[in-house]
């Protein structure tokens, strides 16, 4: 469930990605992180929330399920809001 942060492929470009819901704590320290790499600097953190980790099976499965579940959600929900009308 961590973010991704810091380059991935080419590391003229940073990434910020997969907050998961998570913006008001990941926001900041994407924000620390990559300001240290703008500066040429590293950060401690970089290996913790590194953009180009591959996520375990685990991971992917229940985030997927969790993708799976709020679509459905919205599917449903729409459909009974069309209905209605």
């Amino acid at each position: 469930g961590l973010a991704f942060i810091g380059p991935h492929g080419d590391e003229r470009m940073l990434y910020a990605f997969g907050f998961s819901g998570n913006g008001m704590t990941y926001s900041p320290i994407a924000a620390i992180i990559l300001c240290e790499l703008v500066q040429g600097k590293t950060h401690p953190w970089l290996d913790v929330y590194r953009a180009s980790r591959v996520p375990g099976a685990t991971s992917l499965l229940i985030k997927g399920r969790d993708y799976a579940q709020e679509l459905l959600r919205g599917a449903v929900d729409n459909a009974f809001h069309y209905r209605k009308k």
